[in-house]
């Protein structure tokens, strides 16, 4: 569950900062979020590890894009994980770039 989402994931997805506290990130997947991208994530995050993927995102308008998500571990002083930060970065336009050439990266979303 969401704890805390900076004033940039708001502006980038039209989700208010409120609206998104105590809820699920899976709100933000659609028909073109890759769930075998989204299992890889949470198989690393079970196996405490860090997780770097790029998924199909979904805005609260219905629009979507690309995002470069990389999710961490943040631990305390006793080296028990206290929560996981994740920093997601919109990367549609080098997604656009990459797929004018043949690379196997999925479509671009619409």
């Amino acid at each position: 569950r969401t704890l805390y989402d900076s004033p940039a994931h708001g502006r980038q997805t039209g989700h208010r900062r409120q609206g998104m506290a105590g809820q699920h990130r899976r709100r933000l997947f659609g028909p073109a979020t890759a769930a075998g991208e989204v299992q890889r994530i949470l198989a690393a995050l079970k196996r405490s590890r860090q997780a770097r993927r790029e998924l199909v995102i979904y805005r609260k308008d219905g629009s979507c894009f690309w995002l470069g998500l990389e999710i961490v571990q943040v631990m305390t002083p006793a080296s028990e994980r206290m929560h996981w930060v994740a920093v997601g970065r919109d990367s549609t336009q080098r997604k656009a770039a990459a797929d004018s050439t043949p690379s196997g990266a999925p479509p671009m979303p619409r």
